[in-house]
């Protein structure tokens, strides 16, 4: 079995890699992009309630938005990685979403600390297509997105991918209810036209989830 240093190796190629077949241009099928004004959700916490069941979701099963300050085009936040089968292995690194004419992306400056987090997950928990996983973490620098919310009770993304769209649908507390998922649906019918199945994270499977926010911090 590979080491930590071994995988870092091969996923340094692989971003190479991905820097010089991914020119394509991605973008989202979306009838309309929505301001976002960021000072509202600046200092508000967001549980990932339901994904598409992608790669990404195989490096870490539970993200945790945790908004900072809004800037000029955009808003720092931190992203916080959970599986509920080791919640004792955070991640929580520093991320900022910035505006370009498409949509947003993940500023490339903090792409690093975000891979050595993802790898780091990966390595842990990963079932198998770790390679395949991280290619899919990559591209999250890659493509824009778009975002949808109420500021009270969701908060959606949809990552444009080439082939496909990405949802990820966060909720203001660590649950799920039927009335939540019927709004998020309503709000993708309402300005996504295309069909994309969504799956529950498992961010809910966490009890407690708050006491874990810090404790990468405390190793």
């Amino acid at each position: 079995m590979k080491n930590a240093l071994e995988w870092k190796v091969i996923m340094a190629g692989l971003a190479l890699t991905a820097l010089t077949t991914s020119s394509k241009s991605s973008e989202c099928d979306l009838k309309t992009m929505v301001d976002i004004n960021w000072n509202r959700l600046a200092g508000t916490t967001w549980y990932q309630m339901l994904n598409t069941r992608d790669a990404v979701v195989n490096v870490s099963p539970c993200f945790i938005i945790r908004f900072h300050e809004a800037t000029d085009d955009g808003i720092k936040f931190e992203f916080i990685m959970l599986d509920p089968s080791y919640p004792n292995d955070v991640s929580i690194v520093l991320q900022e979403f910035y505006k370009t004419e498409s949509g947003y992306r993940l500023r490339k400056a903090n792409e690093n600390e975000f891979m050595d987090a993802s790898i780091s997950q990966a390595i842990a928990h990963s079932s198998g297509e770790l390679v395949n996983d991280i290619k899919d973490v990559i591209d999250h620098f890659e493509n824009t997105r778009q975002f949808f919310t109420d500021y009270e009770s969701y908060f959606i993304g949809i990552r444009c991918g080439e082939d496909s769209q990405y949802v990820y649908a966060y909720s203001s507390y660590n649950g799920i209810s039927a009335k939540l998922t019927s709004q998020i649906y309503n709000t993708m019918i309402q300005h996504d036209s295309r069909a994309v199945p969504l799956y529950f994270a498992k961010c809910n499977q966490i009890e407690n989830i708050e006491k874990y926010f810090n404790l990468s911090n405390e190793k």
